[in-house]
């Protein structure tokens, strides 16, 4: 009975031991290959991201897409106008893209609701505009048009990779919102040159807010002249067009 009771507790012990080596050999796996990826030719890319988030047992990850520049030089509505049109939008769907190896695009259909301005939305001639817009989202009505905004949800190598612009944030589905945009010539593409400072989203009662805290004094002036209110942003609109 000695014996055997001298066996059973040598195979514990070595389990024991085997229990504890196995995991420190894993964690020693994964260390050797986050740091061959560090040295990637491809490090930063989406699919890096979801190699390196796989080896880290991660199966969902968020990360921040480079920093945006958006024209500036506008201060006021009166400023805006000649340049852009004004539309109370609402999102009907959308999709993300992969565009290159480490950039995701988001997609939006939108339906126009109202065209404050009551005119065509102005052609941006200096602008370039995507052609490569998912076909998924065709055909568009003619109270249609396609919005790009960067960032956006994909899954790679069974891991879900967010890509979150901080300065822009997404829109929702079945949400209004006053769009400060200018288009293609075709119609089919609008874009949001103004970022953020162009996009509000309006409630129930007309209220609107800016999709994203500004300092800047476009919005400071929309917040101090309109009280953040589309009908008096509406009234300032039509007596400003009615007088072009």
């Amino acid at each position: 009975m000695t014996a055997k009771l001298t066996v059973s507790l040598l195979v514990l012990v070595l389990g024991g031991i085997i229990a504890v080596v196995v995991p420190m050999r894993t964690s020693s796996k994964a260390t050797q290959e986050l740091a061959r990826l560090q040295d990637d030719p491809d490090r930063g890319s989406l699919r890096w991201h979801a190699q390196v988030a796989k080896i880290r047992g991660q199966r969902e990850i968020v990360i921040s897409s480079p920093p945006v520049e958006y024209a500036t030089a506008v201060n006021s509505l009166e400023e805006a106008l000649p340049h852009f049109g004004v539309v109370v939008a609402e999102v009907l769907t959308s999709i993300s893209r992969a565009v290159d190896p480490d950039d995701l695009r988001m997609w939006y259909k939108f339906r126009i609701l109202e065209n404050l301005a009551q005119r065509p939305v102005p052609i941006c001639s200096t602008c370039s505009y995507p052609t490569d817009y998912p076909k998924e989202l065709l055909p568009l009505q003619a109270n249609e048009i396609l919005i790009e905004t960067y960032g956006g949800t994909v899954e790679i190598e069974g891991v879900k990779i967010s890509l979150v612009d901080s300065e822009f944030p997404q829109f929702s589905k079945n949400q209004r919102y006053v769009l400060f945009i200018s288009t293609d010539p075709s119609h089919t593409v609008g874009v949001l040159r103004m970022g953020a400072r162009g996009a509000y989203r309006v409630n129930s009662d007309g209220h609107m807010e800016c999709v994203k805290q500004q300092s800047h004094p476009f919005n400071i002036s929309i917040e101090k002249r309109f009280n953040n209110s589309l009908d008096q942003l509406r009234g300032r609109i039509k007596s400003f067009s009615s007088t072009q």
